[in-house]
């Protein structure tokens, strides 16, 4: 790619809440995986998140905010990012975990008795009901085949996502869950992602510019380059997959996909009577 790949900073006093707390929790996150198997780099990664994380609470507020960043109030509410939504408690996607937040602050009402929280369970609860089926109040639709259907990008983060909250809640109210997985026979051929779909470095020395790649882009052959272990957006609502670079909702793969449903198998492995 010859495209310019330009890196922001913040700095005090200018407000990042929603930048530094993601940092943050990412941080957090991975510090867990490493605590087994290098505790010394759990413990950096641990600083750096309560580090970041002060930063987050200190300097309270969206970096759009800033002035000197473009703020387009129009995008950021056809996104679902408005403060305010009525429907923001039901979403988790790449850039909303409203819906993750209440679910896993819930566990601390649940099990720990902190009652401080009880909003928060409240909402999950909320949640959590949007997504039984036949529910009086539907949040997702379900396809023929059984899969959650909730239009609007990549559909399997959705229901990745959502088997995942449903497990771990389940676990939360120590009560048995079940999940319905659903594979494709065969791979899909032709998906939506650059690295896939150009030739590799093997075959072509020299760099593809940005432009150069929709030769590539619309061959009417399979890609090249296999991503082993990639998940591709998937089926829409009527359980129809077209395997085509130019639907980039079905057949682009992302890892706010991959990381869910890594969640939900970990869980099966976990609990193989469950299933």
């Amino acid at each position: 790619m010859d495209t310019d790949r330009t890196v922001y900073t913040v700095h005090a006093p200018n407000a990042a809440s929603d930048v530094a707390g993601e940092m943050a929790a990412a941080l957090a996150a991975s510090s867990i995986a490493f605590r087994q198997s290098d505790p010394l780099y759990s413990n950096k990664l641990l600083s750096t998140a309560t580090r970041v994380f002060g930063y987050a609470d200190t300097y309270r507020g969206a970096y759009s905010d800033n002035a000197d960043i473009r703020n387009d109030s129009d995008l950021l509410q056809q996104h679902g990012k408005t403060f305010g939504a009525t429907d923001n408690i039901y979403e988790f996607c790449w850039d909303n975990k409203h819906a993750g937040l209440n679910v896993l602050v819930s566990q601390e009402v649940l099990e720990e008795n902190l009652y401080d929280f009880e909003s928060y369970k409240v909402n999950a609860d909320s949640f959590i009901c949007t997504l039984v089926p036949n529910s009086s109040y539907p949040h997702i639709k379900y396809s023929p085949g059984g899969l959650i259907y909730r239009p609007g990008g990549c559909n399997l983060q959705h229901a990745t996502s959502l088997a995942f909250f449903m497990l771990v809640y389940a676990k939360y109210l120590e009560q048995s869950s079940k999940s319905v997985t659903v594979v494709a026979n065969e791979d899909p051929q032709k998906i939506h992602h650059r690295g896939s779909a150009n030739p590799s470095v093997k075959h072509h020395r020299r760099p593809i510019k940005c432009k150069e790649g929709t030769l590539y882009y619309m061959s009417p052959y399979p890609n090249p380059n296999l991503l082993v272990g990639a998940l591709v957006g998937g089926p829409g609502e009527d359980d129809e997959f077209a395997d085509d670079r130019n639907e980039s909702s079905k057949s682009e793969p992302t890892t706010y996909i991959n990381a869910p449903f890594v969640g939900v198998l970990a869980y099966f492995s976990a609990n193989p009577n469950a299933i």
